[in-house]
């Protein structure tokens, strides 16, 4: 009898000493969590588009501030590009390690800090540094939200992708239609009278107060109904490393040189970088546009005529939520490209010089670009698995290459206005040339796959 309740006792201590079992994968997302999140990111995108685009209808009224020239003061949107692709190049780090929904609060507390502070600085150093923390506060969020949705609904991620950018477009027409009624209204006024009476506060306290509550909203999410990585998504991505795909990130990058990964990766960037030069760059100097063409519009006028633009960017942005579903995403893009072809002809050939046309220029450009990085996001997806890394690496590529448009262009515009149209076919050139470049990297995969007899179209 003692012999058997030592091997017992025995037993039990073998037991105790086996390595512990692994933890349990942590059940998928309930219906609450996801909605809860998806509202949150959606109003956050309303915030990025707002504060994105908030020093453009302003330019000139913070030019005559600042006692500067329009190349001078649109260094603004240099900066802003290039600490966005800081803050979304160290967010591909961070996020690793610290939990997303507690970035993303630090970043529209960065948002809320610069544009609340902004009126209130009387140095164009100081301006320029509140310019930079909005970027990396941007930069940040940005490469959160675009892997999240992707990550939350997974296969059913694309008519929510489509409404990110629809509210990211909702806020993009903020900036213009709440600053129109602070600007000036004719161009006679004497410079100095115009430093006197500018009336910036109110428009940049409102953008403040709503990114505000984009952080509150966030931080209550914290608090009571935590985020956390979808068991699914994951294990798809230790599928990945169990194979050899190393995820990408700067310590491993040249490990990736002649993978299908890193090309699609390369393509992406170079899209993103010229559509994105395109869009922020037009959105950011139409204004300038109207006030330095022979159409010699005021401030307030050429705030009016952006809405035209951002309006129809939204508007498109919300068909295209349905539209995505019955319509390939390639039909899409070369349908977008289009029109934005047809806008830009118009501006650069005939808009400086009928206001009408001015109008219709920038309401194309607006509609055409509404759908097309949307469209070339859900194109590229179904071949490549968007991680932060991966959405990371694709703004900083698009970033670098966008931030230095605004140097180009707001050098030359005083003098040819042109310079804004001719920018923009350089970059429909680009967009085209990654289009075709995209289809033959995939189809070159497929080829491949096919002769190795894996199977063709997963993603990478």
């Amino acid at each position: 009898m003692t012999t058997k309740t030592n091997l017992k006792k025995m037993a039990a201590k073998l037991e105790s000493a086996e390595p512990p079992q692994e933890k349990s994968p942590r059940p998928p997302h309930s219906k609450k969590l996801k909605y809860f999140t998806t509202i949150a990111i959606m109003l956050g995108n309303i915030t990025f588009g707002c504060a994105f685009n908030f020093y453009s209808p302003a330019l000139e009224d913070l030019r005559i501030k600042y006692e500067t020239d329009v190349d001078d003061i649109s260094r603004i949107f240099t900066i802003l590009l290039v600490s966005y692709c800081c803050g979304a190049l160290s967010a591909t780090i961070i996020y690793r390690y610290v939990n997303r929904q507690l970035g993303v609060i630090c970043c529209f507390c960065g948002m809320s800090v610069a544009l609340f502070l902004t009126p209130h600085v009387e140095s164009k150093i100081v301006f320029f540094v509140l310019g930079g923390v909005l970027g990396i506060s941007i930069g940040a969020y940005d490469c959160a939200q675009v892997v999240w949705m992707i990550e939350m609904w997974q296969e059913k991620s694309g008519p929510f992708i489509q409404c990110q950018h629809f509210c990211y477009a909702i806020g993009s027409n903020i900036p213009p239609i709440l600053m129109g009624p602070f600007l000036r209204d004719d161009n006679d006024d004497d410079e100095l009278e115009i430093k006197k009476r500018s009336e910036m506060l109110i428009p940049f306290t409102v953008a403040g107060i709503l990114c505000s509550g984009a952080f509150f909203m966030q931080l209550m999410l914290f608090i009571f109904c935590r985020y956390y990585t979808p068991p699914m998504y994951g294990k798809e991505i230790k599928v990945e490393s169990c194979h050899g795909n190393v995820e990408f990130s700067i310590k491993n990058l040249f490990k990736f040189f002649g993978s299908q990964k890193f090309k699609l990766i390369v393509v992406m960037g170079c899209f993103a970088g010229a559509y994105q030069g395109m869009e922020l760059t037009t959105l950011q100097f139409i204004p300038t546009f109207g006030q330095y063409s022979p159409i010699n519009l005021s401030e307030s006028t050429s705030a009016y005529v952006l809405t035209g633009s951002t309006g129809l960017f939204a508007i498109g942005r919300f068909l295209g939520i349905f539209i995505i579903m019955k319509v390939h995403p390639v039909v899409m893009l070369i349908t977008s490209l289009a029109i934005v072809t047809t806008g830009n002809v118009i501006l650069f050939f005939w808009a400086g010089e009928n206001l009408n046309l001015f109008w219709l220029a920038c309401c194309i450009l607006g509609a055409g670009f509404s759908t097309m990085y949307a469209s070339w996001s859900a194109f590229m997806e179904k071949y490549l698995v968007f991680t932060d890394a991966v959405g990371g690496a694709l703004i900083v590529c698009g970033s670098l290459l966008a931030a230095v448009y605004p140097v180009i262009v707001g050098g030359v515009i005083e003098r040819d206005t042109r310079v804004l149209g001719g920018v923009n076919f350089f970059s429909i050139g680009v967009c085209i040339g990654g289009l075709g470049v995209g289809g033959w990297v995939v189809r070159k995969g497929k080829c491949e796959k096919k002769e190795g007899g894996e199977e063709c179209g997963g993603r990478v």
